[in-house]
């Protein structure tokens, strides 16, 4: 899947958040993150820890998993 999709800030102490994209190139797993404004420490972390478990979730077959998170 490559389609944009929003990110929801509530959990992490934001509002309206941004967007998301998960891509797959070969053996790695991506999701792309761009927020729409400038993230707390904190809720990065945790967006970059949710991130993961989403592509676990999503690319159980990959060999690795990358999060970016932009802004």
């Amino acid at each position: 899947p490559t389609e944009r999709c929003n990110v929801h800030g509530d959990g992490l102490g934001v509002s309206g958040a941004g967007t998301w994209k998960l891509d797959r190139k070969k053996d790695v797993a991506t999701l792309r993150v761009e927020p729409f404004a400038a993230l707390p420490a904190r809720a990065r972390r945790e967006l970059v820890a949710e991130g993961e478990a989403l592509l676990r979730f999503a690319e159980p077959d990959a060999g690795s998993f990358e999060v970016r998170v932009g802004t």
